[in-house]
């Protein structure tokens, strides 16, 4: 990993993983608001390194790559003990279709890297989903009914609406190198 890898963003998105340690602590004992709290904080190191990053020049691959996996990592996590968990209510369905997604993405994500050297970045739909996920998943730690429902509803639909565009990057990715490879 080079100089240009450890750079204070990536140290902040790196720093996110172990915020999962108090809030799945806080879960277990039942500590709703505390475990809410340390999400929080986790989503506050998330716009900090993003804010870093830009103002700083210190964007880099690892970062594009880092930053939202801690995001899934996070999210998951807790959705998953949500649901194993008695004390708390998750749709598994949603977990089911959040965890597909993140699959699908991930291989499309490879597979753009690969056939084009490059790691594609976020985009705004993506961000938009991700924060209606993190908002929906927080609801639900609080049991705040029916807003976590409506979160959910709203984060379903953001989530379609990103899934399409990566989607679309990706297919045009491919068009571009068919193209490419036609001479076109």
């Amino acid at each position: 990993m080079t100089s240009k890898n450890w750079t204070i963003p990536n140290m902040l998105s790196i720093v996110r993983l172990f915020f999962l340690v108090p809030i799945l602590l806080h879960l277990a004992a039942g500590h709703r608001t505390a475990a809410v709290l340390w999400m929080l904080g986790g989503a506050l190191t998330d716009s900090l390194d993003g804010l870093i990053a830009r103002r700083f020049n210190q964007c880099s691959d690892l970062g594009r790559i880092l930053d939202p996996l801690m995001d899934k990592i996070t999210v998951v996590t807790v959705v998953i003990y949500m649901i194993i968990s008695p004390g708390y209510f998750f749709p598994l369905w949603y977990a089911v279709f959040m965890i597909l997604r993140e699959l699908m993405l991930l291989l499309g994500g490879l597979w753009v890297m690969h056939r084009r050297s490059r790691v594609p970045e976020s985009n705004r739909a993506g961000k938009n989903s991700a924060f209606a996920n993190g908002l929906t998943v927080i609801l639900f730690v609080l049991n705040w009914q029916p807003y976590a429902w409506i979160a959910l509803i709203g984060a379903l639909i953001l989530t379609f609406i990103s899934t399409a565009g990566y989607i679309r990057n990706c297919l045009s990715t491919l068009s571009a190198e068919t193209e490419k490879k036609a001479g076109i």
